[in-house]
C-alpha cells in the first residue's frame, strides 16, 4: 500500500501509482484495465474518482475530488504488463 497525502474536502488532486518497482526486469505497464475507489475508513460511501484515468509510461495518474473530512479511501489501480501479467496497487487517501 501507497500512503498517499492529506487532501481537503473540496480540493481536486492528481494521484499517482507508480508500478515500477513492482515491474519485472524489461517489463513494462502496457494497459490500465481499471480503478477503483472504496471507503476504508469513516462512513462516507460517496465516490472520490473525478473523471478518467490515465498512463503515463508506467505511472497511473487519477484525478480524485470531494471525499468526507475524517474518511480514508483506498484507491486502486489494475494494469496488465507487456509481459501478460496483471498488478494491482492500492494508494488511500485521507480527507481531512
Amino acid at each position: 500500500m501507497i500512503q498517499v497525502s492529506t487532501k481537503a474536502p473540496g480540493e481536486a488532486v492528481t494521484l499517482s501509482i507508480d508500478f515500477t518497482a513492482a515491474l519485472a526486469s524489461g517489463d513494462s505497464v502496457a494497459t490500465l484495465v481499471s480503478v477503483t475507489s472504496t471507503t476504508r475508513v469513516g462512513p462516507d460511501r460517496v465516490g472520490v474518482l473525478d473523471g478518467s484515468a490515465s498512463r503515463e509510461g508506467n505511472v497511473i495518474l487519477i484525478p480524485v475530488h470531494n471525499g468526507a473530512s475524517g474518511c480514508v479511501y483506498n484507491i486502486t489501480a489494475t494494469v496488465t504488463t507487456a509481459e501478460g501479467d496483471t498488478l494491482a496497487a492500492t494508494a488511500a487517501m485521507a480527507v481531512s
